[in-house]
């Protein structure tokens, strides 16, 4: 089995989270850690996520560091919470969070 090039984990396919913001568009690539940018039209900020990309692969790849596989850090992460509402004596509810079993 011959090892990946650089060229091979370029072409990866990963999912980018783009949230709109008042004044602008947040893009990031939850499986590549701090693979995140921002863009003043969603347009702008698919293109910057994309040299985000680029760029933490190649600096990845020349420093040794293991690059994930698309969705392999999202899986992995799936976490369930359940959120509880638990009065408390003369005061507001107040929001308990809790992990799911």
């Amino acid at each position: 089995m011959r090892s990946k090039t650089l060229e091979d984990y370029l072409k990866h396919r990963y999912t980018v989270t783009l949230i709109e913001e008042e004044d602008c568009w947040f893009a990031e690539i939850e499986d590549l850690p701090g693979c995140m940018t921002q863009g003043d039209t969603r347009e702008e900020a698919l293109e910057l996520i994309d040299d985000a990309r680029r760029g933490w692969i190649k600096t990845a790849f020349q420093r040794g560091i293991r690059i994930p596989e698309p969705g392999e850090r999202t899986r992995a992460c799936e976490v369930q919470y359940r959120l509880e509402i638990q009065p408390i004596r003369g005061k507001e509810l107040v929001p308990s969070y809790a992990m799911a079993a």
